[in-house]
């Protein structure tokens, strides 16, 4: 049975000192289908005393497990911080190096994974300077119809000039279809003229939609 160690309140709520010109750097993406490793997304870096990592996702009832990758620079004490409110036991939480190896995990009974993830959960354990993925599973306590949320945080010392802010989103139905109607054409030589056609071949300034386009080939306000 998982059993993931939570804060009482929000961990992006949690005061940590701020130097002068502090930065903050955030996107949003939409959840990946069936994600894996190769998949995952990518949520920033650490360094101690500099930069710290927020997570905020939204896991919809088609989603069962989420991937996100981030490299650490610095090999020092770390703390991983995890909030789902009253829900916390509908997630299991598995901090992975680059080549697959658990390094904790926060179901407990796993040993020396298990202490490890106690141990980032108080900000005890140092984690080695490297590349790593945190994997969020839907456990079997969480309803599969429903969309459930969390909110989770890496840090490392006591100040923050960087903060990566990262949303995760259910996927629009109206893009899902868009995806899915234009997987289905065939795809002709001209949808890689990256200087007229976008990735689904709607004219456009380029594949990326800069200059008026976005990569659907809609209109957009810069234009």
């Amino acid at each position: 049975m998982s059993s993931v160690s939570s804060t009482s309140s929000n961990p992006l709520n949690v005061s940590t000192s701020s130097t002068p010109g502090r930065k903050v750097w955030e996107k949003a993406y939409y959840d990946v289908a069936q994600q894996t490793m190769n998949s995952a997304t990518n949520v920033g870096f650490l360094r101690q005393n500099d930069s710290r990592i927020d997570i905020m996702s939204n896991m919809d009832k088609t989603t069962n497990t989420q991937y996100f990758y981030f490299q650490n620079l610095s090999s020092t004490k770390t703390k991983f911080l995890m909030y789902a409110g009253k829900h916390i036991n509908y997630f299991r939480v598995q901090i992975l190096s680059q080549s697959g190896q658990v390094v904790a995990d926060s179901k407990s009974g796993m040993g020396a994974a298990s202490k490890n993830y106690t141990a980032l959960s108080k900000g005890t354990y140092e984690l080695k300077q490297g590349n790593y993925f945190v994997k969020v599973e839907r456990t079997s306590a969480a309803p599969q119809n429903e969309q459930i949320n969390f909110t989770a945080q890496l840090s490392q010392g006591s100040t923050v000039r960087n903060d990566y802010i990262n949303q995760i989103t259910p996927e629009p139905a109206q893009l899902q279809q868009e995806q899915a109607a234009a997987a289905a054409q065939t795809i002709a030589p001209e949808l890689f003229n990256a200087g007229t056609f976008n990735l689904f071949g709607n004219a456009a300034s380029n594949l990326f939609g800069t200059n008026g386009y976005n990569i659907f080939g809609q209109k957009t306000s810069a234009g």
